[in-house]
């Protein structure tokens, strides 16, 4: 578990673009480190395991801020 939270789940979703494209898209499912369950859609070019980290870090970060208030 990364000190930030741990991923529970990943689901591939695809779906037509706003172009009439098909995209490939993740939806995470990530418990934070201070317990918060939440979801986070990721783009496929956004899944590189740096980018993804910081993206999923940031908003189990925000939702621990959020419940320490």
């Amino acid at each position: 578990m990364a000190k930030w939270g741990t991923v529970l789940d990943v689901t591939e979703i695809r779906r037509i673009s706003d172009t009439k494209e098909v995209e490939t898209v993740y939806r995470y499912t990530v418990r934070s480190a201070g317990g918060i369950v939440f979801t986070e859609v990721v783009k496929e070019a956004d899944t590189a395991p740096d980018k993804l980290s910081k993206i999923l870090q940031a908003k189990a970060e925000k939702l621990d801020a959020t419940k320490a208030l």
